[in-house]
């Protein structure tokens, strides 16, 4: 599996899309991808492509049960969040777009979870345990963060290998299609949570 995430790495700090790119041409939040990918033992850029498909590199946004929301400052998000929360729906939050699922599961604070190097991490750590479990399988673990969904995780990994493709850049946040709340409840029940969390405040 090392070998693997070896020659992603280097297949794409050497394609022109990445090799081409200046630090001052990228968000500043972007250096926030280095430590955790480096402690987490994460493609960076891989970290990065998922960033920008799930968040377009924007920390405030939400994403609730199909509905995306932009907001200018963590305070914005919060609220929103909150409100999410407290009427028990399904959401997405931060640039790693965590589901609230896994917040529930691991008791993380949602000030936590908007945290943009913290909501790195933890969608690092979840990253990390999919790539663990296709065993090294880069492409069924992108598409297994999104989805349990067969479909939807394709589709998904399609996106992010493109992301990967054309570069660190801010694309615009997809909108996910809405779910029956049927189908919202058998995507938790089918997400995976056996392993032991890497806790970051």
């Amino acid at each position: 599996m090392k070998a693997v995430l070896l020659s992603l790495v280097i297949w794409l700090t050497c394609s022109p899309a990445w090799g081409e790119v200046v630090a001052s041409d990228l968000p500043p939040v972007v250096a926030l991808f280095e430590a955790p990918s480096l402690e987490l033992a994460i493609p960076q850029p891989l970290a990065l492509a998922i960033a920008g498909v799930e968040s377009g590199l924007r920390p405030w946004v939400l994403n609730i049960e199909g509905q995306p929301f932009r907001f200018d400052s963590k305070e914005e998000a919060l609220a929103k969040a909150r409100e999410a929360w407290a009427a028990g729906q399904s959401f997405d939050v931060g640039l790693m777009q965590v589901n609230s699922w896994w917040l529930q599961r691991y008791d993380i604070f949602l000030e936590a979870a908007l945290d943009p190097l913290a909501n790195i991490y933890f969608g690092g750590w979840i990253l990390k345990q999919e790539i663990d479990r296709h065993g090294g399988d880069l492409r069924a673990a992108i598409g297994a963060y999104h989805s349990p969904n067969p479909a939807r995780a394709s589709h998904y990994a399609d996106q992010v290998m493109a992301a990967l493709t054309r570069g660190p850049q801010p694309v615009k946040a997809p909108v996910k299609k809405s779910a029956s709340p049927t189908e919202i409840e058998a995507e938790k029940e089918a997400r995976p949570g056996n392993a032991t969390m890497l806790v970051v405040s």
